[in-house]
């Protein structure tokens, strides 16, 4: 009873502490409204979160692999509720930052200490099973972020998706303390690799702050090709320094087990194209298709609910072969659902978007045997830095998705921007009308495209036809005939679709590129696991 106490406790806090990583985005438009700040600072809150995951993860594994793990957990639960709990009652913006990047670090110490924590408990005997629904919480959390986000903004508060937290991380830590063993790793010493340690923060610190504020202060601005410079430099030096300590913070040869090197690049892919469906699909569906918030989440919870029936199909044909044929499957199938991605339209249904996210969760589910595989055929010891490294793959491959992929599509944008008026003056060129009635239509034209509103989208076309009627009927600009008028009005739908189409456009061109990326990449999921007949118990 104690062990299933222990795991439901740890299942618990897998979920709150991934789910956090996406949850607050959807939130963010609220959160600026609130503490009326523009949108780039209170992309801090989701910023500061990701960044102390992405350089702590690490460095709390191997502090708990030497310290104990049962220890480390409770210290990350009480970081994690209590900075959950000041976040929900933040005052003001920076109040609300700090506090999100103290969660970060409860989340880096939680998240990776989940799996060998469940295998002290259960066993290795354990670990597919434990893994899969490890996978399965993991999966449900990431992709359900938006979605969850979006029901509690909706009926209550952007204050709720923080201090719903509290109470189920009150229950983690209740059962955990009372019921979870401590465990360690008996091979390594106390003695803490500080030099290594320091190298490791200012490398994951530099490049995760890179990446996430490359789109913000330019790709070629001096802070950040310091610090891309910096991260490469402490890089070297962070190898360096490991090759020659006797007790070093990671050990680099665990990376010469192919199984676990796989498995942690194809979880870096799962955290890099999940920002396609958490992100960039549900900013499409709102900004673009002008769907509501809980619109936008229901279609993506689909991904979400469509992960917990793969992931024990994938357990099932892992058991019965291996994993490197699901993991395989995984990220094809993921590769496919965000390639169909490239068909959405205005006048895609619901339920053909909702099919894709099927897909796309049946692909997720899949490729989170890559958790198992991970550290399936590492020694059991092991198990606790080499759970860490694969987490920090999934943070790095977010970090990298977000970096990459919105900079890609605000290229896209802005070069569609430029298209569309491009377009847009030809048009009007065209009629030889005069300077004045070139200018309402452009200003117009402008204005109907960038409303997120619906019935204001229809008012404003309603002021446009009116304010172009009377125009046309002042004796300074002459009355026009009818086959101008059907001319300025064909012109008129003829900007609207160039629009949409080019816009549509500039999102394809990203789901495209990732979907392709995933298919090319996807036979890294056959080095995964290893064949029945040479797999270690």
């Amino acid at each position: 009873m104690k062990k299933i106490a222990c795991a439901t406790a740890l299942i618990i806090a897998t979920f709150i502490g991934i789910i956090d990583s996406t949850i607050v985005n959807i939130a963010l438009p609220d959160i600026t409204a609130y503490f009326q700040v523009s949108l780039d600072d209170a992309s801090w809150i989701t910023t500061s979160y990701v960044l102390s995951m992405s350089i702590f993860m690490i460095i709390s594994s191997k502090f708990a692999d030497q310290f104990g793990r049962k220890k480390l957990m409770l210290i990350g639960l009480i970081l994690f509720g209590g900075s959950s709990f000041i976040c929900g009652l933040a005052t003001n913006l920076p109040m609300l930052i700090v506090a999100r990047f103290v969660q970060g670090l409860g989340g880096a110490i939680i998240t990776p200490l989940t799996m060998p924590m469940g295998i002290a408990a259960l066993g290795k005997n354990k670990i597919p099973k434990f893994a899969g629904l490890v996978g399965a919480v993991s999966g449900l959390a990431a992709a359900g972020g938006p979605p969850i986000g979006g029901v509690l903004v909706d009926y209550f508060n952007w204050q709720s998706i923080f201090l719903v937290n509290v109470p189920f991380i009150a229950i983690a830590f209740i059962l955990i303390a009372s019921c979870a063993d401590e465990s360690y790793d008996q091979t390594v010493s106390k003695k803490i690799d500080y030099w290594g340690m320091l190298t490791l923060t200012i490398t994951l610190a530099s490049f995760t702050f890179a990446l996430l504020k490359g789109n913000t202060y330019g790709w070629s601005s001096l802070i950040i090709l310091s610090l891309l410079f910096l991260s490469v430099l402490n890089l070297f030096l962070f190898i360096w320094v490991e090759k020659r300590s006797t007790f070093p913070m990671v050990e680099l040869s665990l990376f010469k087990e192919k199984t676990f090197s796989a498995s942690c690049f194809t979880y870096l892919l799962s955290g890099f194209s999940i920002i396609c469906t958490s992100l960039i699909f549900n900013n499409y569906l709102q900004s673009i298709l002008h769907y509501k918030t809980l619109e936008a989440a229901f279609i993506i919870m689909f991904s979400s609910i469509s992960v917990i029936f793969f992931m024990p199909l994938g357990n099932f044909l892992t058991a019965k072969f291996d994993a490197r044929l699901v993991n395989f499957l995984g990220i094809l199938l993921f590769g496919i659902g965000i390639l169909c991605l490239t068909t959405v339209s205005a006048m895609t249904s619901k339920s053909l978007m909702v099919l894709y996210m099927v897909v796309i969760g049946a692909g997720l589910g899949f490729t989170l045997q890559c958790i198992m595989s991970s550290i399936q055929h590492l020694p059991e010891e092991k198990s606790g830095i080499g759970s860490g490294l694969v987490n920090a793959a999934r943070q790095i491959g977010t970090c990298l998705g977000i970096a990459i992929l919105i900079s890609l599509l605000t290229t896209n944008l802005t070069t569609a921007s430029k298209n569309i008026a491009t377009f847009s003056n030809e048009k009007m060129m065209s009629l030889a009308l005069p300077q004045e009635v070139q200018q309402t239509l452009l200003e117009k034209s402008k204005e109907i495209e960038q409303e997120k509103n619906k019935e204001l989208q229809e008012k404003l076309k309603k002021e446009l036809q009116v304010n172009l009627e009377s125009q046309m009927q002042e004796p300074a600009i002459g009355q026009e005939d009818f086959e101008k008028t059907t001319a300025i009005i064909v012109a008129m739908d003829e900007i609207k679709d160039y629009q949409t189409t080019t816009i549509d456009t500039a999102f394809h061109h990203v789901f495209r590129f990732t979907g392709i990326l995933l298919c090319c990449l996807s036979p890294i999921g056959l080095l995964t696991d290893k064949k029945k007949s040479t797999s270690l118990s």
